[in-house]
Order: C-alpha cells, then sequence, then structure tokens
C-alpha cells in the first residue's frame, strides 16, 4: 500500500506520481479529495487518508533545528474517516497555518518532501526490481520540480533530496528518453551540491548493448559523467552491469575518499546472464584504496574473480565465483552465500586448507562445504543457514582451526542429536546457541547432555559457559516440555533447588532464555517460564 506526506489546501487539483519505491502518491490541491483545508495528511493508493497534527507555521525563536529534527516534527494521528476533523480540533485544537500550500514555509515543505522519499537498503536485495528511477521525470525527487515553481525551488535548495541515483537502464530502451538522460543527470548531480551519494545501477549488460548499438556512445559519456561524481559516492549498488563495456574500475582508484559499502551483483537471482565482470582482471580494482570502505558484497559467475586488498570489516560472496586472497587482506565479517553445486569453485584458491586467520566472523548461506578448505584461527562468530550442511566439513573446520568459538547459530533441520553432540564437544566456549530448525531430528537426548548434573562430570562439562539459548520449538521437534524445562532449570543458579552451581559443576549462570513459537502450540510450559523470569531468568517467547 503506497502513500506520501503531502498538504492539502482547499483548492486546485490532485496530482499523482509515483515516489522512488513504485508507491502511489497523491497530493491533493483542490476539490472533493480534500481532507482539510488546513492539515497536512497521508493519501493512500486506496483512497484512505490520515490527517496529521498541523505543523507550526515558524520554529520557536532562538531554535535552530535541522528540518528532520525528531523534536520538532508533530505526531501522527489515527484518522481513517474524512468526516473526523471535529476529533482532530478537540485534540489538538484549531490548526495553526491557514494560508494555501504556496505559502507554506519552505523548511516544512521541505521536511514533507524528504519523507516521501523512500529509504536506501544495503541489504534489499529484490529493490532492483521494484524501484523507480530516480532520474525519471515522473518519480520523485524530479515530479516536486512539476508541481509549481515554489516546490521547485524548494526541491533544489534541499540538497539531500538529490542524495540518491537510482538508474534502471530498461527504463530507456531503444533511446526513449535517453537523449535528455545526461542533461538531468548533471543537473541531479548539481542539486546534490557536496551531500555523500548513494547510486544503484541495474541492467546495462552486454545483451542490452548488442540489441541497442546505437546507444553505446550515449551511455559510455553517461557513465563518464557519473564517475566525474566518485569523490561524493559513499554507497553503490550495481546489479546486472557491464564493466568492460562502461566502466574502467581502474580510473575510479584513489578517487573515492568517502566510499563505505559496495553491493555488485552480476547476475539476479533466477536470471541467467552470460557475461564477464571485467574479464582478465580484478573486480575489486577500483576499490583498493577506499580509507572507509567497510563494507564489499558480490555476487557473481564462474568467470568472475575477485581480489582483495583491504582491509575491509564485512565481505560478502555469492554465486559460482573463484577466490583471490591475498595476504593482505584483513575481512574481519566473511559472509559466503553459495548454492549447493557451486562451491568447489572454491578449492582451487583456498584449499588445501589456506589460513585465513583475520576473519573472525563467518556467515555461510546455502552450502558448508566452503569449510573444507580454509581454518579460521581467529573465528568467534559462525552462523549456519543450510537446508543440508555437510556435518563432516564443520568438524574438520572446528578441529583444524582450534578457534575459540563463542557465537553459535544453526538455521538447518538436518543435524541429529550425535551431530550436535560433536559440534558441542568441539565449542566448550560457547556463551551463545542458536537452534532455528522447525523439523528437527533431535530428541530429549540433546537435552539431557545439555542438562548441567554435577554427578554426571561428562554431562556437566557440555556448554558449561552457556549465557544465552535461542530455540524454535516447532512442529517437528520431538522434545518433552519437563526435559526441557529441566535443562533450563539446571543452568539458573537462582533457584533453590537447582543443583548445578559454578563451584560444583563448572557451569555458567543461564541468562536469557529466547522460544519462537508456531501459534496454536499448547502453552504448558509458560507458566514455569513465568515462574523463572520472576527469579530474575530473561525470557523472549516470539510466535512465527
Amino acid at each position: 500500500m503506497g502513500c506520501a506526506l503531502c498538504y492539502i489546501p482547499s483548492s486546485t487539483s490532485t496530482a499523482n506520481f509515483r515516489n522512488g519505491c513504485g508507491q502511489s502518491v497523491a497530493i491533493a490541491t483542490k476539490g472533493p479529495d480534500c481532507v482539510n483545508a488546513t492539515s497536512p495528511a497521508i493519501i493512500y493508493n486506496d483512497g484512505r487518508s490520515h490527517l496529521l497534527h498541523p505543523l507550526p507555521r515558524k520554529f520557536p525563536s532562538g531554535m535552530n533545528h535541522t528540518p528532520l529534527d525528531p523534536d520538532i516534527l508533530p505526531p501522527l494521528t489515527a484518522s481513517h474517516e474524512s468526516g473526523n476533523d471535529e476529533a482532530l480540533l478537540e485534540l489538538f485544537g484549531p490548526p495553526l497555518i491557514s494560508s494555501p500550500i504556496s505559502k507554506l514555509p519552505p523548511e516544512i515543505l521541505s521536511v514533507i518532501l524528504l519523507l516521501c522519499l523512500p529509504p536506501w537498503d544495503d541489504d534489499d536485495d529484490g529493490k532492483a526490481d521494484t524501484e523507480h528511477d530516480t532520474l525519471h521525470p515522473f518519480h520523485a525527487p524530479w515530479v516536486f520540480t512539476l508541481v509549481s515553481n515554489f516546490w521547485r525551488n524548494v526541491a533544489v535548495s534541499e540538497k539531500r533530496l538529490w542524495c540518491t541515483i537510482i538508474l534502471r537502464v530498461q527504463d530507456y530502451t531503444r533511446n526513449c528518453g535517453l537523449e535528455r538522460l545526461p542533461k538531468r543527470l548533471k543537473e541531479h548531480l548539481q542539486n546534490s551540491g557536496e551531500c555523500p551519494l548513494c547510486i544503484r545501477l541495474h541492467g546495462l549488460t552486454e545483451r542490452s548493448i548488442l540489441r541497442h548499438p546505437a546507444t553505446t556512445a550515449q551511455w559510455r559519456a553517461i557513465m563518464n559523467d557519473l564517475n566525474m561524481s566518485s569523490s561524493q559516492w559513499e554507497r553503490i549498488h550495481i546489479t546486472r552491469f557491464s564493466f568492460s563495456s562502461f566502466w574502467s574500475l581502474n580510473a575510479l582508484e584513489n578517487r573515492l575518499p568517502l566510499l563505505q559499502s559496495v553491493c555488485i551483483v552480476a547476475a539476479a537471482p533466477g536470471v541467467r546472464v552470460s557475461m564477464s565482470v571485467y574479464p582478465g582482471s580484478t573486480i575489486s580494482c577500483g576499490f583498493a584504496n577506499c580509507p572507509n570502505l567497510r563494507r564489499f558484497e558480490f555476487y557473481g559467475t564462474t568467470s568472475a574473480t575477485v581480489q582483495f586488498f583491504l582491509p575491509w570489516h564485512l565481505v560478502t560472496l555469492g554465486g559460482g565465483i573463484s577466490l583471490v586472497m591475498s595476504r593482505s587482506v584483513r575481512a574481519q565479517h566473511l559472509r559466503l552465500r553459495l548454492s549447493h553445486s557451486t562451491p568447489w569453485n572454491l578449492q582451487p584458491i583456498l584449499g588445501p586448507r589456506s589460513l585465513l586467520d583475520y576473519v573472525e566472523i563467518l556467515e555461510l548461506v546455502g552450502s558448508t562445504q566452503a569449510l573444507e578448505y580454509a581454518v579460521f584461527p581467529r573465528l568467534h562468530t559462525l552462523s549456519i543457514n543450510c537446508m543440508f550442511p555437510r556435518v563432516a566439513s564443520i568438524f574438520a573446520m572446528l578441529f583444524f582451526s582450534s578457534c575459540t568459538l563463542t557465537t553459535l547459530e544453526l538455521t538447518t533441520p538436518a543435524l541429529t542429536d550425535r551431530d550436535l553432540f560433536m559440534i558441542f564437544i568441539l565449542t566448550p566456549a560457547l556463551t551463545s546457541l542458536v537452534l532455528d530448525h522447525p523439523q528437527s531430528n533431535t530428541t530429549d537426548r540433546l537435552l539431557n547432555w545439555l542438562t548441567a548434573n554435577h554427578s554426571l562430570e561428562f554431562h556437566a562439562g557440555m556448554l558449561s559457559k552457556l549465557e544465552r539459548l535461542n530455540i524454535w520449538l516447532g512442529d517437528g521437534i520431538i522434545w518433552s516440555d519437563a526435559v526441557f524445562l529441566s535443562m533450563i532449570e539446571s543452568r539458573c543458579h537462582f533457584l533453590p533447588s537447582c543443583f548445578a552451581s559454578p563451584s560444583r559443576c563448572g557451569t555458567s549462570h543461564l541468562k536469557v532464555i529466547g522460544i519462537k513459537l508456531r501459534h496454536g502450540r499448547p502453552h504448558s510450559i509458560f507458566d514455569k517460564l513465568a515462574v523463572l523470569q520472576g527469579a530474575g531468568l530473561e525470557v523472549t517467547i516470539t510466535y512465527i
């Protein structure tokens, strides 16, 4: 359901457009669509509206607030019906503004326009298929300049409206609108001033070049203009883009002082794109000297090579890529998203048993086979999200790495009691454990192993330092409630009946228990958990 914040005067007309996310936006300026002649409102694309508390005409004297200071923004009030004006007046008094929209204070209008823009999200992989081009004349922020000269002046003066550039090549096929794009891009960059830029490019592939060869020179000129603003780049997200034809990453070297985040997707999920990303060289050349770069993501094909040179904090890799790990790399957070059919592409580069002594946080999505080719002696956090993990890979990595793992997250239904038992034996220093598997093969034996008992030294040593435990009690788990509660109570030192004390069995005090339940599951354990919570245990229950 799309919406936008707007002001509603008593006359003119209704302007309809779409914001950067493709959401329907309406600015009512005349006629029966008006909800209140003097109040701002949010108008939804299904006809409903929310009235807002009237904004002050001027800021209080002596206050130098920025337009987005939350201290001066009014609260949102629920008013689903257009006939609730009397209730609004009763709650908040008469409106402070009675002027038409053309006399709205510029500082208030700039706040309204900024709230119409969608926020930037580094982690939203599906945005490339839903976002609208910010350089299109009928999409925000350009549409704001078409309402009136007053709106245009306010929009141009608010530099933050122009700090996001989303360019979708499919919106300019067959030279349609392409001849005006270079001029609009230059004006967009000029309006941004010196603000840091967030850039998202999508769809300029070899296939699109061959389909419309006459536009190649124009696209190259557009990319050159974009490169001129590289000193302002803060975040860049590139999807299905041909570097070899339009971009020389070497030319960007030493010209990206503000860059913090890079995401490159050579082939979109579910779409086959036969393309080489910077063939014959490496994808990271242009990002080799970025002092502020902390996040690098790459999802590629087998024809792409990634080489690292910098102490990037977070590196995410996916697809059937070949890794060239430079000895100078210091990526503390490494995230691998690999399908079950592609991880062997890591073998020629990482194997046998490459030493990755800089990685402290490792996330594996889709496959665990990459663990067979490297050791991680400094690893303290391991997250595995995989339907069918290779248990032998996990054992081998933990055995050869000799790391002190303190946090383990397992999102998989395939592990058995024996599998988890062996993993726990190799991770005695765990303080946080997440078992997220709705259809597990585990039984009460696992809970018995985790139950602290001073009379059984072997059991007492199982995860003796555990302080945080999060478990999904899905439909497939066949644990009994009594055994589950007994395991929790055995690790709660504050209970008078607790037979597990640090001096007797060496177990740490369990501080947090998180449980994820399906709606409708019997609540037989809730009463006991409430007692434990009252005694000092932090209990969190989440329904799905």
